[in-house]
């Protein structure tokens, strides 16, 4: 995180934290609460899950997934969660994602990562160019809960998970995709068994997310910190 980024309104991070907020509850990652405050250990904690210098346990066990299918999943979720702050900042304030003035500088560098470790040489850029299009689709369905998370974080400057389940109480992940399973194309024929597709749709289910599917300034826990505020 740099100065310049540290110094945007803490409206426009409320914002940011909002929606890797909302992504995160949805797709069920693990999430202790949201905060407005910079993190006391911000540069060992910029880039969460498994490249972070000190990780948080309970995120490495659900990003690892109890098999590859799910692994694959969490994963995918992953980069929807870190692209969640940025796109959402960027689509109140008309900017993209990728523009400076939104702060996400970190995040993007997080997506990019996993989708690479995702996707390998050959599907990064499917993987990402994906989970950047569910993740708009999820922020444009769920508008009211990013609003409310938002609106509650300004004014109280943190939200425990509790507060963010009563917030986004009534969202949703179903939204129409249009792109391939995400798990078709990044597994092999033997993975893709009758039985193995069962799995991967009970999975989903499970965890709310859609059938057909292919971090900011502040900081979410749980997710060691993307700078700024947190979700953790």
């Amino acid at each position: 995180m740099t100065t310049k980024e540290l110094d945007r309104p803490p409206f426009y991070v409320a914002l940011h934290e909002a929606g890797h907020a909302v992504l995160s509850v949805l797709l069920n990652a693990p999430v202790k609460y949201v905060t407005l405050a910079i993190l006391p250990n911000e540069k060992d904690l910029e880039v969460p899950g498994p490249h972070a210098s000190i990780p948080d346990p309970e995120f490495e066990r659900w990003l690892r997934g109890t098999d590859r299918i799910s692994q694959i999943n969490n994963k995918f979720s992953y980069i929807c969660i870190s692209l969640a702050g940025p796109v959402a900042e960027g689509r109140y304030r008309g900017l993209k994602a990728e523009d400076p003035k939104v702060g996400g500088g970190v995040d993007l560098e997080v997506a990019d990562i996993v989708s690479r470790d995702l996707g390998g040489p050959f599907n990064a850029h499917r993987v990402l160019a994906a989970a950047r299009r569910q993740t708009e689709k999820l922020l444009a369905a769920n508008d009211d809960a990013v609003r409310g998370v938002c609106a509650a974080l300004h004014l109280k400057g943190r939200l425990e998970l509790r507060d963010l389940q009563i917030l986004v109480d009534g969202a949703s992940c179903d939204v129409e995709e249009e792109d391939p399973d995400i798990t078709v194309v990044l597994t092999t024929p033997a993975e893709r068994s009758p039985e193995l597709i069962r799995q991967r749709r009970e999975l989903e289910r499970v965890l709310a997310l859609p059938v057909r599917s292919a971090g900011g300034s502040g900081t979410l826990e749980a997710m060691p910190g993307h700078g700024g505020g947190a979700v953790l």
